[in-house]
């Protein structure tokens, strides 16, 4: 973890490594710029999506992009087109901590619901 913190800890789209940050997140993005602009017919092609990445992400890079999402990814990342790609990245992560935050509580209280219902403890042996 320390060593992508690291590598993501620089100024603009692009990380130490030369790559964009956000790993899958330009693809998810260029899919929602596609499906925005009413390109839908060019969700699996992997220069439409390489494009919007260029255009719209890192114009000094180049990257190619081969789609292995499904279509229907692009409605989900929808309205992370009108942002830039930065703020729509840290925004993503908001949302992916926020959910996980959820998760992690829900699995708690689910926890301790059954450990309420058995009594607290368990004879020994018993699984």
């Amino acid at each position: 973890m320390t060593f992508t913190v690291y590598a993501s800890s620089t100024r603009g789209a692009i990380d130490r490594l030369g790559l964009v940050k956000g790993w899958d997140f330009p693809q998810f993005y260029a899919m929602g710029v596609l499906a925005a602009e009413g390109r839908v017919h060019e969700l699996q092609s992997s220069a439409s999506i390489s494009a919007v990445v260029a255009a719209r992400v890192a114009p000094e890079k180049r990257f190619r992009f081969v789609p292995v999402y499904g279509p229907q990814v692009a409605l989900a990342f929808l309205p992370f087109a009108a942002l830039p790609y930065t703020t729509a990245r840290w925004v993503w992560v908001g949302v992916s901590l926020g959910l996980f935050i959820l998760c992690v509580g829900a699995l708690v209280g689910w926890g301790r619901g059954q450990r309420s219902r058995s009594g607290g403890r368990r004879k020994r042996g018993q699984r």
